[in-house]
């Protein structure tokens, strides 16, 4: 691991991940945003919460039909994940900061094309349940999907720092963390539309085909009628399938690869911010900056922590 220029501790006093959460450079920006959790297989145990922080292989992971929920934060992923509950996995777009919240009783199918890092947060299910009665509110997972909630993410970050640091009153802290966890996650229980059917959807040949083409291609002019031709298929047709198939549109996938592409350069090199979103696809720097807060939370400055000015703007 290495300190960004113009980190608030010398590498020689960074002494733990809790010295560098506390102290770094990141330690104004908010919890959900860090991707400095350590890439061990950990599990920590307090009351009635599980937290565990796992790093899958590429490939399938099975799950076994356990009598928890679990909701899992995405720290790092393929762009496209394939989820199945007890039936064959469907396309999912995710990207760090994306949930999964999975039903209890359930083999659940993992199949993703990278390694990935995750913090999982278990919930026997008799503990949901009880919720349930006392609150008049349920957890409900009708399907498959990814999500975003910049408040259930903090939640888990925050929780995975008491519990890591074995922080005074941390059991207490967890019982407080697991009701918030449930109220927010009851809250996202609304009707959904029906299904679409299956004729929409993109073979799994197709999406992949898309994906390679759009990692490529970030710092093109990318659009429907492109994308389409890619697809082989005709824009009113791959657009209403491609949303069908990985649960956004077009457009806001291409958005979301540009942005996560971004938070990845901005991590792990020192180019400028201007420079990075110029090769992720964006025109100007403040469309830039808009996007980026808009989805993580956070400017571009604030994600790497150093607060410089880049040519004269400031990101």
């Amino acid at each position: 691991m290495s300190v960004p220029c113009g980190a608030l501790l010398t590498m020689a006093q960074i002494r733990s991940y809790q010295d560098w959460y506390r102290d770094g450079p990141l330690s104004t920006a908010p919890q959900h945003q860090r991707t400095l959790v350590p890439q061990e297989d950990r599990v920590f145990q307090a009351g009635p919460v599980q937290l565990i922080n796992v790093s899958p292989p590429a490939g399938a992971v099975m799950e076994p039909p356990v009598p928890e929920y679990a909701l899992n934060l995405l720290l790092r992923s393929a762009p496209l994940l394939r989820v199945g509950f007890n039936r064959r996995p469907r396309w999912l777009a995710v990207s760090p900061g994306s949930m999964v919240l999975t039903p209890p009783d359930t083999y659940c199918e993992f199949v993703a094309d990278a390694p990935a890092h995750v913090l999982a947060v278990t919930m026997h299910k008799a503990v949901v349940e009880e919720f349930a009665e006392a609150s008049g509110r349920r957890v409900l997972v009708r399907q498959e999907e990814a999500f975003r909630d910049p408040r259930v993410s903090d939640l888990v970050m925050k929780l995975w720092m008491a519990l890591s640091e074995d922080a005074p009153g941390h059991l207490l802290y967890a019982d407080q963390t697991l009701r918030e966890l449930l109220m927010a996650l009851a809250a996202r229980g609304g009707e959904r539309g029906p299904s679409r059917h299956g004729r929409e959807q993109l073979a799994n040949h197709t999406v992949r085909r898309l994906q390679d083409y759009v990692e490529s291609s970030l710092a093109e002019e990318l659009d429907v009628p492109v994308l389409a031709q890619v697809a082989g298929l005709s824009p009113a047709h791959f657009a209403r399938a491609f949303a069908a198939t990985v649960g956004m549109t077009p457009f806001r996938y291409v958005m979301a690869r540009r942005l996560a592409h971004a938070r990845e350069m901005l991590q792990r090199t020192r180019r400028s911010a201007l420079d990075i979103a110029l090769d992720a696809g964006f025109k100007t720097p403040s469309h830039f900056t808009a996007r980026f807060r808009q989805e993580f939370g956070v400017t571009p400055r604030e994600m790497r922590g150093d607060g410089r000015l880049v040519r004269g703007l400031e990101l």
